[in-house]
């Protein structure tokens, strides 16, 4: 990552610190080529309704240029939440971590390294597209597409069921293609990680995914370590579960999910 290169922020996607509880702390972790217009509501939701201090980040490369996120490693986004998380764990004797799409991924290695307390993964990507679909052969073809086409444009695949939420998102129109590359050796990473989570966790997902295949979260559930874990299909959603149509229904499962543990777990 060029560390001397500076990007002008999109206004809507600066990172972001909703002050509440003095004991509970919840990090969220949007998702790839995305920004935190993805979480903003559940963000508005955990800190309005419960009282929870928030914390919403802009992972490296995001809501700047495509030139920029071409730069980023994995090592450089699992660095900055590391980063993140720590500090909230100085500051808070509670924390939640909430990651979406490529930054569920992100919150397994959170999850699985240190000590969080709860766990939320929303629309995890095992597989991209489609479970049938051979995902080393997506990697390879991305690996030769961008000797050829660097940047490609993002075809619109979420396919919103609320057409005006769609508008509330940022995200980049292209694509560079070594982020694809990048984002199958994180979900090849994140793998072995799953059996060493052992904090309660919730899996959300849409049954109408086109993104990340539904089979992904059945996958993670069969995986993880924990005994306390949870699974909740959202029907008639797209991938952005936060921002479609059924997104009240998806902060009121996060919302009770955290509220009933915490209540078990208060000091």
């Amino acid at each position: 990552m060029d560390k001397n290169k500076i990007y002008r922020v999109h206004k809507s996607c600066v990172d972001f610190l909703l002050q509440g509880d003095a004991h509970i702390a919840v990090l969220l972790i949007h998702g790839f080529h995305g920004s935190n217009t993805e979480i903003r509501p559940l963000a508005e939701y955990l800190f309005r309704n419960l009282g929870y201090t928030v914390r919403g980040v802009r992972l490296p490369g995001h809501g700047t240029s495509v030139v920029e996120m071409a730069t980023i490693k994995n090592g450089d986004y699992l660095n900055y939440i590391f980063e993140e998380y720590q500090h909230l764990r100085d500051h808070y004797k509670y924390v939640v971590v909430i990651g979406f799409s490529m930054g569920a991924l992100l919150a397994t290695h959170l999850a699985a390294k240190r000590d969080v307390d709860l766990l939320v993964l929303m629309g995890m990507p095992i597989w991209i597209l489609k479970k049938t679909y051979s995902q080393k052969l997506l990697k390879l073809l991305a690996w030769v597409l961008s000797f050829i086409w660097p940047f490609i444009y993002k075809f619109e695949t979420n396919n919103f069921y609320d057409k005006k939420a769609a508008r509330k998102r940022f995200a980049y129109a292209y694509i560079p293609m070594v982020s694809f590359i990048e984002l199958f050796g994180l979900i090849e990473k994140t793998m072995p990680l799953f059996k060493k989570i052992t904090c309660p966790t919730l899996v959300i997902h849409s049954r109408q995914d086109t993104v990340c295949a539904p089979e992904s979260s059945e996958e993670v559930i069969r995986r993880l370590g924990t005994t306390d874990k949870e699974m909740i299909w959202v029907e008639e959603s797209s991938h952005i579960l936060c921002l479609d149509q059924k997104k009240d229904e998806v902060l009121n499962a996060v919302g009770e999910f955290t509220k009933n543990h915490i209540m078990n777990k208060r000091w």
